[in-house]
């Protein structure tokens, strides 16, 4: 085996992720955010570093030890829970892996993978794992400290990394070789991310997670804790912190191997095809009372979002906004009155965005087929509708009734909320059809590292966004007791004329703003060519 070509495969794969990340800028600002966001924890780390030596050598810390043995059971795993995240989401396999693989042999190019991650891996972590040994020895005023440390922290940022690799191999290989898996593993990260949400929601996250960290600091992964306190801290022993520096040495290349066999039996295996269910397309009636045309439409956009859901994962982003009315509601199991109406409000944003909101763009390259059909505009665009209209309208109804029964939404209140869970959606359709239609997005982005999809553009999502928030307004505001009562209070008139006036005010000016959008987006398409 060659580690020169290793070390070409990881230029290569440097270079290309480097150009790929460089060539979006939405991934610059994104990464911006992360580096801003990251510095944080990053320098506080090296700040109680500095302390924990401070007060190693004043003699006000005396147990160090079992502390440390927790943050060295912490470090491998979370860098664990990163890469294996990263290996099963792109990282896994080398670019054009096809062609590599007959040039080079897999252990070469698991060698170059593995050292195109370490050197990400190294980007990241390169400044706490320089900068906590130092700020510890000079607390401890020990310059001895600093190797110890800093070969600890070295140590077990790597056996991290290749085990994340490895799990992350592991995931993909049962993915490439189960069906269930293959075909529902959407369903399942999807799954995954919620129980997680919750669980760092709760109050029993730190129940949830401590036996896990006690556990691994309790391995001998707690011993590199004696490694790094050697000769700083008294209660360090030095048994265990030797046998923790043969554990790393051995490890690495355990690791190594392992990865390299998971490697080839996914590189050089066909992954299994989930079989398709009954030809959906053969089988496309109408839907009770809509024409057969705009059926097949609206089944045929619910068919390509089941097949391809990460197109749809614009939609979950505004949930962030919600989280800290969400974790109240977890936290303390009991939902807050404000949360109902801004549910179905984002219900609402929902329903249009999910479909509606790229109609032209959606099509992609079947699009020149599209316009040669004899669809019309209306059958077309109403179709598109339709489809979010079908699914998002029973649910956020659903949301609004269950919601605000528990939140105890006094009966004019709940009813407000649930007329606008009714008729919101409606109109958000026509809303974002015209939206979408005005600023199409005709090429992919990139939604997830190594998924790319059609997306609505940036300014489909401000003029969309922009026009269903002031529509919406006055039926959110009435349907929120606490915003309900300044209204109330300020126009001075009874709570039932100010709930009638808001939904009124909000089915006039959504109502209308949809027509003008629906006709809109049917008159552009029956005049649309392609340039």
């Amino acid at each position: 085996m060659s580690v020169g070509h290793a070390v070409l495969v990881a230029r290569m794969e440097l270079t290309y992720r480097w150009r790929k990340t460089t060539g979006r800028t939405t991934q610059l600002v994104a990464i911006g955010v992360s580096v801003l966001f990251g510095a944080i924890p990053l320098l506080g780390s090296i700040a109680v570093a500095y302390f924990a030596g401070e007060g190693v050598a004043n003699g006000t810390i005396t147990e160090l030890v079992p502390t440390a043995r927790l943050v060295a059971g912490v470090i491998p795993l979370f860098v664990v829970l990163v890469t294996a995240l990263r290996v099963v989401q792109t990282s896994g396999s080398p670019t054009n892996a096809d062609g590599l693989l007959t040039t080079v042999s897999h252990r070469e190019a698991v060698l170059g993978v593995l050292f195109t991650e370490l050197a990400v891996v190294a980007a990241l972590a390169g400044v706490p794992a320089v900068g906590v040994p130092i700020a510890f020895a000079v607390g401890a005023g020990e310059p001895m400290a600093f190797p110890f440390v800093f070969v600890t922290l070295v140590l077990l940022i790597l056996m991290g990394a290749l085990a994340g690799f490895t799990v992350g191999l592991a995931v993909r290989n049962l993915i490439a070789r189960s069906e269930v898996l293959a075909r529902y593993k959407t369903a399942i990260g999807i799954l995954l991310f919620v129980l997680y949400f919750v669980v760092i929601s709760s109050q029993q996250a730190g129940s949830a997670i401590m036996p896990v960290v006690d556990a691994v600091s309790a391995s001998p992964l707690g011993w590199f804790a004696d490694l790094a306190l050697y000769g700083t801290a008294p209660d360090a022993d030095v048994t265990r912190g030797a046998a923790a520096l043969v554990v790393g040495v051995v490890s690495l290349p355990a690791l190594v191997g392992a990865a390299s066999w998971l490697a080839a039996l996914l590189w050089y295996s066909s992954p299994v095809q989930p079989e398709e269910e009954a030809r959906e397309t053969s089988q496309m009636g109408s839907l009770g009372g809509i024409p057969r045309p705009m059926s097949r439409i609206a089944r045929k956009t619910w068919i390509r979002a089941r097949r391809g859901p990460m197109r749809l994962i614009y939609v979950t982003y505004p949930l962030f906004l919600l989280f800290p009315f969400l974790q109240v509601a977890i936290v303390s199991q009991e939902v807050p009155t404000e949360l109902p109406p801004l549910l179905v409000f984002y219900g609402a944003w929902a329903t249009g965005a999910a479909f509606s909101l790229n109609a032209i763009g959606d099509e992609g390259p079947v699009l020149p087929v599209t316009l040669t059909t004899p669809v019309s505009g209306r059958t077309f665009i109403g179709g598109l509708c339709l489809a979010g209209v079908v699914i998002g309208v029973p649910v956020t109804a659903l949301l609004a009734v269950g919601l605000g029964v528990l939140s105890g939404l006094s009966p004019l209140g709940l009813l407000s909320v649930v007329v606008t869970a009714v008729a919101l959606p409606v109109a958000a359709t026509g809303i974002a059809v015209g939206a979408g239609v005005l600023f199409p997005r005709m090429g992919t982005v990139q939604v997830t590292r190594g998924v790319e999809t059609t997306a609505p553009s940036l300014f489909a999502f401000g003029l969309y966004s922009l026009v269903l928030s002031i529509t919406g307004i006055p039926a959110t505001l009435v349907g929120t007791p606490i915003a309900r009562e300044f209204v109330v209070e300020a126009v001075g008139y009874s709570e039932s004329a100010v709930i009638a006036g808001g939904l009124a005010l909000t089915l006039l000016l959504a109502g209308l703003a949809a027509v003008f959008s629906y006709r809109y987006a049917v008159r552009t398409f029956d005049e649309y060519y392609l340039g």
